[in-house]
């Protein structure tokens, strides 16, 4: 019995040289009418293209899509090693695609690109995509590249959310992997060209996590954990493009968007910067230790805000504002992780802050705002901004029905102030 790939492989044939059509092998072989129909789709675009690569190119292709294949991200891809396998049969139709996409961007050859996750033509979009970054030389155009294609899987999970399918977890796992892919990218670029691609990854995946957290409200139970994994992938490339942007010595520390504690470890600080001495930055009561901060640093004395990620012993430092005026007192916002012994000390966004007194320690991975003086070194929580959103959540759940009941007594209210003047009326006629 021929395998899947050879009866594809002879129709294919078949359909070239005139013996068969389309539809006749189609109703030979129905449970291949899919993949029958989408890749003589795309070998007949190719076709029509009439592109004919240089023998030095077909060389440098071959060899480039022999590397791709190989890799051990395509070799554990059980759904795209029959295609795989196809497409090597077929390396003349490989070799043009890869033209075309260095030709045209792959505008003519991807006609598999809105397939998602588990359709039947995925993998040639996923291989064709391996191809396109295996012939991206420039480490500019390979990070630009893989944010595209970061872009790309998010939106795939989402257009699965918002169809009712089953959200893909190999969607995001690329996603996951393109994102960090971008990242190290990034690191190998000249600082300006850097900063303009991090801006971009900020805006990018700041967008992205708002059409997941929509989703998320309306997408069925069985996708909610793959969707958190999304939007928390977002958030966590949102703050290491962030602070990256202002300080790209932190992408020398390999931040990825799989750190589960990035969120715990980042904080916002104002305060008066009462001394910089070396590495250590007192803010406030606050002492920061390790500080790497951006090329500019304000002066002693000034008034700052600023944002940072704790990365192992170093206090990274990324936007930072300052002013001469003095602020009264000191806020730092963050993810509370911990107290030290007696929970006099607590540590928000990575940052020992201390010490606190008559106050019970939040929940772990409440998100806090506290306050304190430099000269009393005692803070007090302002808000605890996790407990404020449940109860937001709570009053909005309460106040549906409610509302309801509200609008019912209103109306009947309208009602009967309607016809207690509509009577009032007749015996003020009736008088007359």
């Amino acid at each position: 019995m021929m395998k899947r790939e050879e009866i594809l492989l002879n129709c294919i044939d078949d359909i070239q040289s005139g013996k068969r059509s389309l539809e006749e092998c189609v109703t030979l072989y129905p449970e291949l009418a899919a993949e029958l129909r989408e890749f003589s789709r795309i070998v007949m675009a190719v076709k029509s293209e009439g592109v004919a690569p240089s023998s030095e190119f077909k060389l440098r292709a071959r060899t480039r899509l022999l590397q791709v294949m190989n890799t051990p991200e395509a070799r554990h891809n059980p759904a795209g090693m029959w295609l795989q396998s196809l497409l090597l049969r077929r390396v003349g139709y490989t070799i043009t695609i890869a033209s075309l996409l260095v030709a045209s961007s792959g505008i003519t050859v991807y006609a598999s690109q809105n397939s998602l996750p588990q359709d039947a033509l995925y993998p040639v979009k996923t291989v064709t995509e391996n191809i396109q970054v295996a012939l991206t030389v420039s480490s500019e155009a390979k990070a630009k590249l893989h944010l595209k294609l970061a872009e790309r899987r998010i939106q795939e999970v989402v257009t699965e959310a918002a169809e009712g399918r089953t959200v893909s977890t190999s969607a995001l796992e690329a996603a996951i992997n393109q994102i960090d892919n971008a990242v190290q990218g990034v690191n190998n670029m000249p600082e300006s060209k850097a900063k303009d691609l991090l801006v971009q990854l900020s805006q990018s995946t700041a967008e992205r996590q708002a059409d997941l957290e929509q989703i998320a409200k309306e997408a069925p139970e069985e996708s909610q954990p793959a969707l958190k994994q999304a939007i928390d992938t977002m958030q966590r490339g949102n703050l290491i493009a962030n602070v990256a942007s202002e300080n790209s010595a932190l992408l020398s520390t390999n931040a990825s968007v799989r750190d589960e504690k990035l969120e715990s470890k980042y904080f916002q600080l104002e305060g008066t910067l009462l001394s910089i001495e070396g590495q250590t930055w007192t803010v406030g009561s606050i002492k920061l230790q390790n500080v790497n901060a951006p090329k500019s640093v304000p002066r002693v004395g000034s008034d700052v805000k600023l944002n940072g990620i704790v990365r192992g012993d170093q206090i990274f430092i990324g936007k930072l504002e300052w002013q001469d005026k003095a602020l009264e007192g000191t806020k730092i916002e963050g993810i509370f992780s911990g107290t030290n012994s007696d929970s006099t000390e607590w540590k928000v966004g990575g940052v020992p802050v201390g010490k606190f007194q008559n106050e019970a320690p939040p929940a772990p991975d409440a998100r806090i705002e506290v306050k304190g003086t430099a000269e009393k070194r005692s803070y007090t929580v302002l808000e605890d901004k996790t407990r404020d959103d449940n109860k937001s959540k709570s009053r909005s759940d309460e106040s549906k029905p409610e509302t309801s009941d509200s609008n019912k007594s209103d109306e009947k209210t309208k009602t009967s102030d309607n016809k207690s003047a509509e009577n009032q009326s007749k015996t003020t006629d009736g008088r007359r």
